[in-house]
């Protein structure tokens, strides 16, 4: 029996296939959810990263394919626009997330208070600075792939 024969046409209607992309996409958020929580659960644990290998390639690949696939359909968010303030927004929440994780997992050391607020304080500032230059340059390539696709779409139209 052929591949193709198994794995014939689709045989869902419109409203089927909406319903089975929903569901996949749903899945796929909480799969890279949990995928992220036992990262950080596992990061707290004092789990070497060695250990935590094969959790971070799949969740890495992950949010590679997903970024790389909408820049190129010329997609951003369904709820936020790709402004300097969403960007901006979104690079604090990391730093925070960043700094509060380095805060606890520097207390497990017993290092000094302020030895303890420094390191998360760095931390969080790097990590709101590479999140600001990240997003701001997916930003920018969102902003140009989506005017390409809508010129080609208005070329279209006008031929037709």
């Amino acid at each position: 029996m052929k591949l193709a024969q198994l794995f014939g046409k689709n045989q869902l209607d419109e409203m089927q296939e909406r319903t089975m992309l929903t569901i996949e996409s749903r899945g796929f958020w909480l799969v890279w959810s949990l995928l992220l929580v036992v990262l950080l659960g596992e990061g707290l644990l004092g789990f070497t990263m060695r250990e935590m290998a094969g959790t971070w390639a799949v969740f890495m690949i992950s949010c590679v394919y997903i970024v790389a696939a909408c820049l190129r359909a010329g997609l951003w968010s369904r709820n936020i626009k790709a402004t300097i303030g969403a960007n901006l927004i979104g690079s604090l929440i990391a730093g925070a997330v960043v700094g509060v994780f380095a805060f606890i997992k520097m207390s497990a050391y017993d290092a000094p208070l302020s030895i303890m607020l420094a390191g998360a304080g760095i931390a969080a500032g790097t990590t709101f600075v590479l999140a600001l230059v990240v997003l701001q340059l997916c930003s920018a390539v969102y902003k140009k792939r989506h005017e390409q696709l809508e010129n080609e779409f208005d070329k279209e139209e006008k031929d037709d």
